[in-house]
């Protein structure tokens, strides 16, 4: 339940940011469009890490083995953000060319490619944030990514994109940058949620 009531809160978030969008007017709002089948593409890396971070963490904490489950969420970590930084390059500097796979239209091509210029960075962060939710799932610790989950959405990811949104001469660059802003958030939440885990357990 906490992890389905995440998935949805998230997900709620995303669709109020496609409303904020659409206000910019008809190019931002179709060059999002476009840079979200993108997205969709990309976001596929980090939720494999997730995944498997999950299993194996849960498999390894069954086993009594808890310091190859630490192991393997910092090798997922790694080996992540190594992928993440070669897609970080592609969509800085290669959003164009990714978009034009999507539309002819150069107008939405260059609204699609400021768009993830400003998400890109997100490509290496996530990989952090998603392996930490993989981790706390794996472990049974639930609560805490419900608690990330919801806290960044409707405390950072909206409130951001609606200021950035709103500022002098915006971009969906700006606004692109409200995620991997919403993602710093979460790692740091994740790593305080560690820090007080050690500090419980007298580690």
């Amino acid at each position: 339940m906490p992890i389905a009531l995440q998935e949805a809160m998230v997900q709620i978030s995303f669709l109020v940011i496609n409303t904020i969008v659409n206000h910019m007017g008809l190019m931002p709002s179709a060059g999002y469009g476009v840079a979200q089948k993108i997205v969709s593409f990309i976001m596929l890396v980090p939720s494999s890490v997730m995944q498997t971070v999950s299993a194996f963490v849960a498999q390894n904490i069954g086993a009594g083995k808890v310091e190859r489950a630490k192991k393997g969420f910092f090798t997922a970590i790694i080996t992540g953000c190594t992928v993440g930084i070669f897609i970080f390059i592609a969509g800085f500097f290669g959003g164009g060319v990714m978009s034009s796979f999507f539309t002819s239209d150069p107008d939405v091509i260059a609204q699609s490619a400021l768009y993830l210029k400003g998400f890109s960075a997100d490509c290496i962060l996530t990989c952090i944030l998603f392996s930490s939710i993989g981790y706390f799932n794996g472990s049974g610790n639930s609560i805490p990514v419900m608690l990330q989950g919801i806290t960044s959405a409707f405390c950072i990811r909206i409130p951001v994109s609606i200021l950035m949104s709103k500022l002098p001469n915006t971009s969906l660059m700006l606004v692109g940058l409200a995620t991997p802003i919403t993602t710093i958030y979460g790692i740091i939440f994740f790593v305080v949620c560690f820090r007080m885990m050690k500090r419980k357990k007298g580690i």
